[in-house]
């Protein structure tokens, strides 16, 4: 599958203001990124500061923080964990706001497309 791209709002929890980026939809990443900048501008607020595990294999903390992120004029935005990323850094939409927004990637089109979230039956729980 390629590289896909979108334009993707990324705004503060009020809704009140909105950053749009060139976006790569990442199915790899757990998370969103954004740089600094744009967490800062946004007024991210903080959840945690943790270790991530960098697709190069490099381990750093980052501070996640809070955004709205809506990937289409489509679909509602959604309020989900962003990674703030280094000055410079790529914007990603990771799989936890995918998941939120009940979406995938179609990788014939690389478009995309309405995923149905999946559950665990309640009566089999006991099963596992």
């Amino acid at each position: 599958m390629g590289l896909v791209y979108r334009n993707v709002q990324f705004g503060n929890e009020a809704g009140d203001t909105w950053v749009t980026a060139r976006t790569f939809i990442d199915t790899g990443a757990t998370h969103c990124q954004v740089p600094a900048s744009v967490a800062a501008h946004l007024n991210g607020r903080l959840f945690q500061r943790m270790r991530v595990l960098l697709a190069d294999g490099t381990l750093q903390m980052r501070d996640v923080v809070y955004l709205q992120v809506k990937v289409d004029p489509e679909l509602p935005a959604v309020l989900t964990t962003v990674m703030v990323g280094a000055e410079g850094a790529p914007a990603l939409v990771g799989a936890v706001a995918m998941e939120q927004l009940g979406v995938g990637i179609d990788p014939s089109t690389q478009k995309l497309v309405p995923e149905l979230p999946v559950l665990l039956r309640t009566s089999d729980w006991q099963t596992l």
